[in-house]
């Protein structure tokens, strides 16, 4: 007998379904946001199979940009956010995704689909995916050095930006409520037991990595 033929798009689809199940798990129950950073920026790169993974939240007071991990995919302690905050202005891809709110690629780009060359230049990553949640934005997801630019790609990062969104929208919400219990509700200051946890893990932090911790 003959072997059944496979239909391709069958195919791509039961994957794509496994593939939304898959990430959904791994993201959904993470609410840590340091830990959540790191579980996205590894799953960018296994899913989409890049070389490279971005992950820069948008913060709407300031009106800017922050790459949540700059220093070789490690999330920044929240005592350095802050000050590690970037300054400079905007990339322009960055601000093209977050006014059109939809997916940057570098092929629509070089093939003419998006009218923003001059704006853009030539140094466009393989593609840059806003993280909205309705119509708020969260921040944006660049990928680099990408195996394959095709359709699928395109669907995948669909995916996985929907999934980064809310994910991190929950643990942002989840890290709000836990701060109103850590701080004082008048001065904002952290209270005397937040205070001696948060010593701690900077004093073990600063032993581990061999240096000076100055209070």
């Amino acid at each position: 007998p003959t072997s059944p033929v496979l239909d391709p798009d069958v195919f791509d689809f039961a994957m794509l379904l496994l593939s939304m199940q898959q990430i959904g798990h791994r993201l959904s129950s993470e609410l840590d946001l340091n830990a959540l950073v790191s579980a996205i920026l590894d799953t960018a790169r296994e899913v989409l199979r890049c070389g490279q993974a971005e992950l820069h939240l948008w913060n709407a007071r300031d009106g800017r940009f922050t790459n949540a991990a700059p220093a070789d995919g490690v999330p920044v302690p929240d005592s350095m956010r802050d000050v590690l905050a970037q300054t400079a202005p905007p990339r322009a891809e960055f601000e093209w995704a977050r006014q059109q709110q939809r997916i940057l690629t570098r092929r629509d780009l070089n093939a003419g689909k998006v009218d923003a060359r001059e704006s853009l230049g030539d140094s466009v990553p393989t593609a840059v995916a806003p993280l909205l949640v309705g119509a708020d934005l969260i921040g944006v997801l660049v990928v680099n050095d990408a195996e394959d630019e095709g359709p699928t790609f395109v669907r995948m990062l669909h995916i996985l930006a929907n999934h980064c969104a809310l994910s991190l929208k929950n643990a942002q919400l989840f890290r709000a409520i836990d701060d109103m219990a850590r701080r004082d509700s008048l001065t904002g200051l952290l209270n005397h037991a937040s205070f001696l946890e948060e010593l701690e893990r900077l004093t073990e932090d600063a032993h581990a990595r061999g240096q000076p911790l100055t209070v």
